[in-house]
């Protein structure tokens, strides 16, 4: 669909992004700039805020991606969660990312105690708990940090009993 700069809404864009994202002939820049006009048209689009977050964060631009997670965060919740849950889930991933990115640990770890306090879906819960182990485990309180990881482990994510034999490995050579 080719859109017209005068009649195309902030939906519009967002559809156009989507659908280039799933092509096959387009490439990432040609979403984001269709992100950017749909925010240029709404600066509210919470799919497009969403999209520009995971961009940021692909492009290593910490400092964008905790600017465009919190505008995602300030919008009334009816509206993001009108989203599938994977996208929605990636804007605190996201955040989080880009506050470890950005070497504000202590900050992260804080975020996911926030989020977890939240009571997310039992799926997201055990990323989450993984990914704060892992903040532990950078931060040096590795106790903490092995117990987040087994909490993860107990909730099904597949990864944590690889990071688990990873520290046992690591504090056995240690």
């Amino acid at each position: 669909m080719i859109l017209s700069d005068d009649s195309a809404s902030a939906e519009d864009w967002y559809q156009a992004g989507m659908n280039m994202l799933r092509s096959e002939n387009s490439s990432g820049e040609e979403a984001e700039a269709c992100f950017d006009r749909a925010l240029a048209v709404d600066p509210q689009c919470a799919g497009a805020l969403i999209l520009k977050a995971s961009f940021a964060i692909q492009h290593r631009r910490f400092e964008d991606a905790l600017v465009f997670c919190d505008r995602v965060q300030a919008l009334d919740p009816a509206t993001i969660h009108s989203f599938n849950r994977p996208l929605v889930a990636s804007v605190w991933r996201n955040k989080a990312l880009a506050l470890h990115g950005l070497g504000r640990i202590e900050e992260e770890i804080a975020f996911y105690e926030t989020v977890l306090a939240g009571h997310p879906p039992v799926a997201e819960q055990a990323e989450l708990w993984g990914l704060k182990g892992a903040a532990l485990l950078s931060s040096g309180k590795h106790t903490e940090a092995l117990l987040c990881i087994e909490t993860s482990k107990g909730l099904g994510c597949p990864r944590a009993a690889e990071i688990l034999r990873l520290l046992h490995d690591h504090a056995r050579k240690n």
